[in-house]
């Protein structure tokens, strides 16, 4: 089905066209009533239709029309200056070349991590002075994902989720896996076009903060560990939980960035 605008099919226009250099694309011209014309180009456009006999994943949508009228029957106004036809042709032309879904990107960082001068002395066994600095430099790297032609309604987990880790295994387009606790996503940058149709279309830049475990035999990776130097070790501290003032004795791990799952926001990337 091309629309849901009545139309149909001229005997032999259709064309496809198959590459391994590029996206697949096709053609068709259809036939309407002449008042349905600009109504059949607004459906087929503005709803992206598919290209009816492919049904690939991703398949071609209609880009653009041109619009021919046939000329056996028409009529002309009362200047004589317009002429009314009985019948148009549209032809449709289909693509795929403009239907990126989503890109990744990489960009590698280095942070470095001080650690308390007081629990290092000098080789003599002479104590640091406080203007020595002792740390080490934690490599990681950011991953950001931008989505193209997001339409609304977007979901509310875009800001809800800020400052949130990862709760579940997640393995990008690259093939990098990264285990729970090792995503931190920051602030997007959220952008929409609006078009003649009115359709808002957004483009969604997130970054996702990775940090290698250092050394790589660390139990607990994980923005939700903390050095501790007398183990060489990133480990989970625990708090004393305490209830309207009272404090009681049970222990619980100290998360700073809460767990949640990241399937909201990766809109079917995953």
């Amino acid at each position: 089905m091309y629309s849901i605008i009545p139309c149909q099919e001229k005997h032999g226009s259709v064309q496809e066209n198959f590459s391994i250099l590029d996206a697949p694309e096709a053609s068709v011209t259809l036939q309407c009533a002449y008042g349905d014309r600009y109504t059949l180009v607004s459906d087929l456009l503005l709803n992206r239709r598919p290209w009816p006999y492919y049904s690939a994943p991703y398949s071609p949508l209609a880009t653009t029309c041109q619009i021919r009228n046939i000329e056996t029957n028409y009529i002309t106004d009362a200047s004589q200056q317009q002429i009314y036809y009985d019948t148009s042709e549209v032809t449709v032309h289909y693509t795929s070349k403009f239907q990126d879904l989503y890109a990744e990107e990489l960009e590698p960082t280095a942070e470095y991590q001080q650690i308390d001068n007081n629990l290092f002395r000098w080789q003599n066994g002479t104590p640091l002075s406080e203007n020595t600095e002792i740390g080490f430099l934690r490599r990681g790297f950011t991953l950001v994902k931008t989505f193209y032609d997001v339409l609304d309604p977007l979901p509310s987990q875009l800001m809800d989720y800020v400052g949130c880790v990862n709760s579940d295994l997640f393995i990008n387009s690259m093939g990098f896996i990264f285990t729970p606790e090792t995503l931190l996503y920051c602030p997007p940058h959220l952008s929409r076009t609006v078009r003649f149709d009115s359709t808002n279309a957004w483009q969604l830049t997130l970054r996702f903060v990775y940090k290698k475990p250092i050394p790589s035999n660390d139990p607990f990776p994980g923005w939700n560990t903390f050095w501790n130097p007398n183990t060489q070790l990133h480990e989970r501290i625990v708090c004393k939980i305490q209830k309207f003032g009272s404090l009681v004795s049970t222990l619980g791990p100290y998360y700073q960035y809460p767990l949640v799952p990241f399937s909201p926001i990766f809109f079917g990337s995953i």
